[in-house]
């Protein structure tokens, strides 16, 4: 549980005739990661014959998936016969000629689309020519005459600066929405322009209408029935795609599931290392994996195979895929969250498993709070699915709640229930300097936690590495004992005899840590008072649940009305102070787990480990 899945390097060594065989193989076991060949003495080995057929198929799957709206995920369990086609040419056939027949409509749908864009911008123009009463057919085909229409601040005092330079014009407009149709002599065209200029002319293009002939409102007339009749067949056509959707859709998701398989496959040789008559397999398998790794390849080529074994080197980056029991595997979703420790340290999922949870029950530690977080995530976890990973973890975490309630006899912030006083081993309210000591001590002892499991770690590195690495810090804190001791009187023993062991772990610190050990100092300590927050957040979850309360008994005593007000008040107060609480212990205990503890000892980076294949049924089966 502390370590992570053995992992065991294999280099497996075929006859280029057992290519595609040896590649099925491996992808349905699941189990090798492949570490991506870089060209040297061997070549990089080409893609399968097959890539080409099967990129191009896989584009159309996709390309009709997403034009037809299609969504969900298909379970493949038996290839082609899943999908209903008997091989690759079949496949590609089926969807090429799939994709003719949508692509059709789609165009056809597009260019309704165009028309009616079309039609909805010759619309606008005319509705603002009806305004000014006059043919639309007044408005073009002239040779000696400019037509500008658009936009003015102030029509009248632009038509007065206009008759300023020339009265050769004649201008339309409507009142009210500053709209003009000026007609004036090409002669004076460009004057005209200038004087449109001044006062913020913003010109319409009537391009779109120069072909239309009679009064606006008759034009707009035919318009919106060409329009009505252009939706009708838009929607006609939509329907059609819909029913080609509902007809298709397992079989273009199966294919498109099929074909990324076939693709992942026929690509594989670009990650292996090849020459003229065999190619080389290189990657990490977990040992448990191993015998049946070997029992099924040999299978599959006959015995015509050589596989090599070997254990991971010392410096040698390796995937690492993390191993825990089920209770704690829902806590590796927070290691991934912050970083895989590398393959040889000790994975800490289980320290998370045990402490997260404490740590959270002790902040929320309210038998109310928590029995209702626990409702809550029983809830969401039947409605939401994907809410399931986080919900359980935060379910053992408000369990803890629920069980440090009893502890601190709350429920809902009360210590009183009808009366009576609720049984409690400490009160988080009245004996707020034994809750310090308390979260200080479990701060000590999770830092020193800590320690050890970096002290494990560093044994990889030699028992003097580990001790001047780690062991100094407790020699630090035995030097920190011993002062304190002798300056109470506790110990007979002089204060410089402290302060001497002191001045030797910090030689041990700097020898084992080099500078960056010396710069922990400070830290050191204020990491273990951090756990301070441990009392101060919970605290300040019980204060708040005094407050409501205190209100809800005040306007509960008023009577009436107000017992109604009251209620309300305490579901919103409790709801607000659930959800600080909820937020306030996941982040807090997140923190003390991520910067005070895996400081001590967690260097992490790894890289995940990522098998060639995928578990299908079909690969299950086999």
């Amino acid at each position: 549980m502390l370590q992570s899945e053995r992992m065991r390097k294999v280099v497996i060594t075929v006859p280029k005739s057992f290519l595609d065989k040896t590649i099925n193989e491996l992808y349905k076991l699941n189990a090798v990661h492949i570490i991506n060949h870089s060209k040297s003495d061997l070549d990089i080995g080409n893609p399968l014959e097959s890539a080409s057929k099967i990129s191009e198929a896989l584009i159309a799957a996709r390309s009709l998936i997403s034009n037809l709206g299609l969504a969900g995920s298909m379970e493949l369990n038996n290839g082609f016969k899943a999908i209903g086609v008997k091989s690759l040419s079949h496949l590609t056939k089926s969807l090429k000629t799939l994709q003719n027949e949508t692509n059709l409509k789609l165009e056809k749908a597009k260019q309704i689309s165009d028309e009616i864009s079309s039609i909805e911008t010759k619309k606008n123009i005319l509705f603002q020519l009806e305004k000014l009463g006059i043919s639309v057919e007044s408005y073009s085909n002239y040779s000696s005459i400019t037509v500008l229409a658009g936009y003015v601040k102030n029509p009248d005092l632009m038509k007065t600066g206009l008759l300023k330079e020339t009265d050769e014009f004649e201008m339309h407009s409507s009142s009210g929405s500053g709209f003009i149709a000026l007609f004036v002599s090409n002669s004076f065209k460009d004057k005209a322009i200038e004087v449109l200029a001044k006062h913020e002319f913003s010109e319409f293009d009537l391009t779109p209408v120069k072909d239309i002939k009679g009064k606006p409102s008759e034009a707009i007339s035919a318009l919106l029935a060409e329009h009505e009749l252009l939706q009708k067949s838009k929607l006609a056509i939509q329907k059609q795609l819909a029913r080609i959707g509902a007809k298709w859709h397992d079989f273009l998701l199966l294919s498109e599931k099929f074909l990324s398989i076939e693709l992942e496959k026929a690509e594989a040789p670009l990650r292996f290392a090849s020459s003229e008559n065999i190619f080389v397999v290189t990657g990490w398998v977990p040992a448990k994996n191993l015998v049946k790794l070997v029992e099924k390849a040999k299978k599959t080529t006959k015995g015509n195979i050589e596989i090599e074994i070997k254990q991971p080197a010392h410096d040698e980056e390796v995937p690492v895929k993390l191993s825990n029991t089920k209770l704690a595997k829902p806590f590796e979703f927070l290691m991934n969250l912050y970083a895989l420790p590398k393959y040889a340290e000790i994975d800490p999922t289980l320290f998370l498993f045990i402490t997260f949870p404490l740590f959270f029950g002790i902040i929320l530690g309210d038998v109310g709070y928590g029995i209702t977080v626990v409702l809550l995530l029983l809830y969401l976890s039947r409605k939401f699915p994907s809410a399931k990973p986080l919900a359980r973890i935060i379910m053992p975490a408000a369990i803890s709640s629920i069980f440090f309630g009893f502890i601190f006899g709350e429920v809902f912030g009360f210590e009183e229930l009808f009366g009576y006083s609720i049984p409690h081993l400490i009160s988080r309210v009245h004996q707020i300097q034994e809750m310090l000591i308390i979260s200080i001590a479990i701060g000590l002892i999770h830092i020193n936690l800590g320690l050890l499991t970096g002290f494990i770690n560093e044994l990889n590195h030699g028992l003097k590495k580990a001790i001047l690495a780690k062991g100094s810090w407790w020699i630090l804190q035995l030097s920190i004992g011993i002062m304190a001791a002798s300056s109470e009187g506790l110990l007979p023993v002089p204060m410089y005899a402290g302060g001497i062991l002191a001045v030797v772990s910090v030689i041990m610190i700097y020898l084992g840590e080099s500078v960056s050990g010396l710069t922990e100092l400070p830290g050191f300590f204020s990491n273990i008072l951090s756990y301070s927050r441990l009392m101060a957040v919970g605290l300040a979850s019980v204060g708040l649940a005094v407050v409501v309360n205190g209100f809800v008994e005040e306007f509960a005593s008023a009577g009436g009305i107000m017992i109604f007000v009251a209620v309300i008040v305490g579901v919103i107060g409790h709801t607000l102070n659930i959800a600080l609480g909820l937020l306030g212990g996941f982040l807090q205990s997140l923190r003390l787990h991520y910067v005070e503890f895996f400081t001590k000892f967690f260097k992490g980076g790894a890289i995940p480990f990522k098998p060639f294949g995928k578990i299908t049924k079909e690969a299950a089966e086999t």
